[in-house]
């Protein structure tokens, strides 16, 4: 009996373990992914580091709470769509503070295909350096 009960715990232990392993490796993840976006951001519309933190920050929480959004709901159902459309107006609110410039936010809209972006010559200048660095 004391075996078995010993088999158990050690059972327990080793999912529990396991389970964060796999959380920890989808928050590296999601950690790198947002570096990387927040770097290209930086290239294409050339901010400075303590924007690109807030930048990064921006999207680190954007794609830990898709993710979450994505595990939790099925996609197309009401709550999908009404979380989804939640998250990323929270990303466009942190972005909009983060760039802290009606241009420079402008030309966010415009790399990224946001809709609201205000197209003129430097937009346009903007949309298609991003073209061409995809």
């Amino acid at each position: 009996m004391m075996k078995k009960i010993f088999t158990l715990c050690f059972f327990a232990f080793a999912m529990v373990l396991g389970t964060q392993s796999a959380t920890a490796q989808s928050k590296a993840e999601t950690n790198e992914k947002a570096a990387n976006t927040a770097k290209k951001l930086q290239q294409l519309l050339q901010f400075d580091d303590a924007t690109l933190t807030q930048v990064y920050e921006a999207y680190r929480e954007y794609n830990s709470k898709t993710a979450t959004i994505k595990a939790t709901n099925e996609v197309g159902t009401e709550a999908h769509k009404k979380n989804t459309k939640l998250v990323q107006d929270r990303l466009m609110s942190s972005m909009k503070n983060a760039l802290n410039n009606d241009a420079l936010y402008n030309r966010y809209l415009i790399a990224t295909d946001q809709p609201g972006a205000k197209v003129d010559r430097t937009g346009m200048q903007v949309r298609q350096r991003a073209a061409q660095k995809k």
